[in-house]
């Protein structure tokens, strides 16, 4: 028997848990010079440490969407239980794939935070084509009115500082 590698041990887990896999355990074992026993041990490791991430996520979309609870102090615990998640995957050499909905929840979790203390806005844009129509509308009915009622219709628009 050899020993196997964390990044051997990853591609264990991976080769076993790919649709695309053809390959039985005990043939696993082969190509890795290790019995089957020791190919379900390293499935079983890498399982659990998703596992581990599935809970964290889990954990975190309730508290996201539990709207009774003290939001502020919730997204900080929310942005710190991420980022150790974060941080114990990478170190145990989850694939980043893996870790993009992590990923999403980390930052969910910081515009929250940062919505609530009032750093980040999220007012409504303008919409350019609402824009334009306006502008458009305008001009019609500019062209159909005489020069003095033009002039004047301009000017309370540009006080309004809507044309």
């Amino acid at each position: 028997m050899s020993k196997i590698t964390h990044e051997q041990s990853r591609e264990i887990y991976e080769l076993a848990s790919s649709p695309k896999n053809k390959l039985s355990n005990i043939a696993l074992g082969k190509k890795f010079g290790i019995s089957e026993l020791a190919v379900r041990y390293h499935i079983k490791k890498w399982e659990s440490k998703l596992h581990e991430i599935s809970k964290t996520n889990v954990k975190i979309a309730r508290a996201i969407a539990n709207h009774t609870v003290d939001v502020c102090g919730e997204a900080v615990s929310i942005i710190s239980a991420v980022k150790a998640a974060i941080q114990d995957a990478k170190s145990s050499g989850v694939s980043p794939e893996k870790l993009a909905p992590l990923y999403s929840n980390w930052i969910k979790s910081l515009e929250l935070a940062s919505e609530l203390l009032g750093d980040l806005d999220r007012s409504p844009t303008i919409n350019i084509q609402v824009y334009q129509q306006f502008n458009d509308f305008m001009k019609i009915i500019l062209k159909e009115v005489n020069d003095a009622d033009r002039v004047r219709i301009i000017e309370k628009l540009r006080q309004k500082a809507i044309y």
